[in-house]
Order: C-alpha cells, then sequence, then structure tokens
C-alpha cells in the first residue's frame, strides 16, 4: 500500500467515526434535552412512561453509536 493511499484510507476511518460520533451527540441530545425542556415547558409535552422509556432509547442509541465510532477509531494504525 502506498503512503498515499494509506493517508487517504486513515482520513476516510476519521471522517466515518466523526459522522457516527455527530449522529450519536444528536441523538442523545434529542433523547436528553428534548425531554427536559417538555418538563419545564408544561405545554410541550405531557410526561409519561412511553415518552420515558423513548427518550432512554435515544440516548442509549447516541452512546452506542459514540462507542462504535472510538471502535473504528481503534483500528487505525500509528
Amino acid at each position: 500500500m502506498t503512503e498515499i493511499t494509506k493517508v487517504i484510507r486513515t482520513e476516510r476511518t476519521k471522517l466515518t467515526a466523526s459522522s457516527l460520533n455527530t449522529i450519536g451527540l444528536a441523538f442523545a441530545i434529542t433523547g436528553g434535552v428534548v425531554p427536559m425542556i417538555g418538563l419545564v415547558i408544561p405545554d410541550f409535552a405531557t410526561p409519561s412512561p412511553i415518552r420515558l422509556v423513548i427518550s432512554l432509547w435515544w440516548v442509549a442509541l447516541g452512546f452506542v453509536l459514540h462507542i462504535a465510532a472510538r471502535a473504528i477509531l481503534g483500528r487505525l494504525e500509528e
């Protein structure tokens, strides 16, 4: 593998990991912050057990994507 090909592969890997991490952050914010807004603004959304489960699902999915991004970066060679 040539040096340029290795650099391109490394940059693509970092871009993929960064994209997954950004999507994971968006999911965690969606699941964590938006329900908190519902607690502050009474007409925004009525809290319920199903909404809590959905909120936790979004946060967990964001965490899983973050871990996947870290695993992708772990494959990089020095």
